[in-house]
């Protein structure tokens, strides 16, 4: 436990360095924005919300579930980036203003007509569809507050229309937009939900013993309980709480924007989402429970592991580590706030008991210890993994198993894929069996955590496949030398069209994922998109540009180099 002098110095430490990160967040006046939609605003997704591989820096804002609605500036500034992409934001229009914030207006249809135009041209001189266009000078094009920018769409990693809307500060950083008069425009009436706590024994040998989960049990509206004391076998424990929040007028599960922690009733932890950095969102997966939110559940550790860099906690005592130690009764309590201020609370009463059986251990076998903040490396006559010192959150007993060969060589067991990585590390497989005639074909492959079979790609070197990848699991070396299939929608050989927009082509890849795509009309490079997440590909009929009789030729490569081109001929009525 602390000493009163040692605690009162820690808690001072604490409070300047979460003023000082709060004291950052930028001030606007009253009015400076407006609302980047002229429909009343539902969130699907809030700021700050744990995702499966990231916190969401923005809003999601519904769209009615349509596309097409328009797009506002929220206030007076120059479009100062511009980029298309099959993936993650779509089509995305990034806006600098006056006071130096930038707003970002995510997974868009297309832009208004003037940018659409000039997009056109540069995807065009690059002969790419993706492109990305940064620090634009402000004299191309300059917008004034509620000007249309663009129109809503369900582009990128979209998983349904709605307008992705940020805010950032001239660091890049994103920050809360329901700071700067957005929570104005949203209703709230509803409490946060809290389903489960989930304890964590954070003994040395902690990752031998299985977190366990205790249902809450729901006292009235807010109000929630643990009915019976629970007596733990470890004298050091860790608390997650499984909560969502809802709003008025919607059913999506949102992210909630606060959680506080009392022990005894003294404050020794606070997570709060006011801004969030790009260089440590990855960190979502120490900040949760990993394993669960791969299965779709948000438990927020009440405790922070030693990699986590997250910049969220204004109150960190102890780092979170519940001391149980003197076997006395312990109070615990957890308030949940939203944006708006509604607060739902759980309560709980702890013991230490070395006798009881609440955790039960693991058998503790590892081949290595890999600590924190040094570079860890495994190897032996099949494998070679090398780990920089920011890779892990924690300390790791890393576990080995070579299992039945396929043609090229074992299946490896890389530790398993429930326990998270930071960043990337190197991996090399040695290849047992090749053909040098498609040396160029192989790929290290893994098994994702849903037994999903992926690649990471790589090369050969001296007898090993060698790359990198950001998740542990089995792996093992594969081939690829299956063309990507592209099946045609709406055209055949010979057809005449009239009154079609377009033509579409459905796509995939059986293993190394697709690398390039391009579309040629009477010889001529055309603009194909492409939406990953469809596997649906579109080239946009261009009147002017079409003949009585035309050629239309399609090429799709994929990360091996396998492709498939094919060529339709068709007629064209004007």
């Amino acid at each position: 436990m602390l000493c009163g002098r040692t605690f009162l110095i820690l808690c001072a430490l604490i409070h300047l360095c979460s003023a000082q990160l709060y004291s950052n967040l930028p001030e606007v006046p009253e009015g400076y924005f407006r609302s980047p939609v002229d429909v009343k605003i539902y969130l699907s997704g809030t700021f700050g919300e744990p995702r499966s591989t990231h916190f969401h820096t923005g809003i999601d804002i519904k769209t009615q579930g349509v596309e097409g609605k328009k797009i506002y500036s929220v206030a007076e500034g120059y479009v100062s980036r511009v980029s298309v992409s099959p993936f993650g934001y779509g089509n995305a229009v990034y806006v600098t203003h006056p006071n130096g914030m930038v707003s970002v207006y995510g997974h868009l249809q297309k832009f208004a007509s003037k940018i659409q135009e000039w997009v056109k041209q540069q995807q065009h001189a690059q002969t790419n569809f993706a492109i990305n266009m940064e620090d634009l000078p402000p004299s191309l094009f300059p917008v004034i507050k509620g000007e249309v920018i663009a129109f809503s769409g369900n582009t990128g990693g979209s998983g349904g229309p709605h307008l992705h809307f940020e805010l950032r500060d001239s660091l890049e950083h994103p920050l809360n937009p329901l700071f700067y008069g957005f929570e104005e425009w949203v209703i709230d009436e509803i409490k946060p939900s809290i389903y489960n706590l989930f304890l964590y024994n954070l003994n040395e040998l902690k990752q031998f013993t299985p977190a366990k989960k205790v249902k809450a049990s729901l006292v009235s509206t807010g109000i929630y309980m643990i009915n019976s004391v629970i007596q733990v076998n470890t004298p050091k424990l860790g608390i997650g709480v499984h909560t969502i929040d809802l709003f008025t007028g919607t059913a999506n599960k949102n992210g909630v924007y606060e959680i506080k922690l009392y022990h005894n009733e003294t404050l020794t932890y606070h997570y709060r989402v006011d801004l969030l950095s790009f260089d440590y969102t990855k960190h979502v997966y120490s900040h949760c429970d990993y394993w669960q939110k791969k299965n779709n559940n948000t438990v927020h550790k009440c405790f922070r592991e030693k990699g986590n860099k997250l910049p969220l906690y204004p109150v960190m005592i102890e780092e979170g580590e519940i001391d149980l130690s003197n076997s006395a009764l312990h109070n615990i309590r957890i308030e949940v706030n939203d944006f708006h201020g509604n607060t739902s609370k759980i309560s709980a009463k702890l013991q230490y008991q070395p006798q009881a059986e609440f955790f039960k251990p693991k058998e503790e076998r590892y081949d290595a210890h890999f600590l924190l903040g040094q570079r860890n490396q495994f190897s032996n006559n099949n494998v070679r993994i090398s780990l920089d010192e920011g890779v892990l959150f924690n300390d790791l007993y890393f576990q080995y198993k070579e299992r039945a060969n396929n043609s090229y060589g074992p299946f490896i067991d890389i530790h398993n894929s429930a326990v998270p990585v930071g960043d990337y590390f190197d991996i090399s497989i040695k290849i047992h069996a090749i053909d040098t005639n498609d040396i160029e074909k192989y790929v290290i492959a893994y098994y994702d955590y849903k037994n999903r079979k992926k690649s990471i790609g790589g090369k050969y070197s001296e007898g090993f496949m060698c790359g990198e990848t950001r998740s542990l699991g089995t792996y093992f070396i594969d081939i690829d030398t299956v063309p990507p299939r592209l099946n045609a929608l709406n055209i055949s050989e010979g057809k005449q069209l009239t009154h079609q927009k377009n033509i579409q082509f459905r796509v995939s890849d059986s293993l190394s994922g697709i690398a390039s795509y391009d579309a040629f009309l009477n010889g001529k490079w055309v603009v194909l998109t492409y939406d990953a997440k469809k596997s649906l590909m579109t080239y946009t009929i261009n009147k002017s540009i079409l003949k009585s009789e035309n050629i239309l030729e399609v090429l799709i490569v994929d990360e091996r180099g396998n492709y498939t081109s094919k060529q339709y001929d068709f007629t064209y009525l004007k």
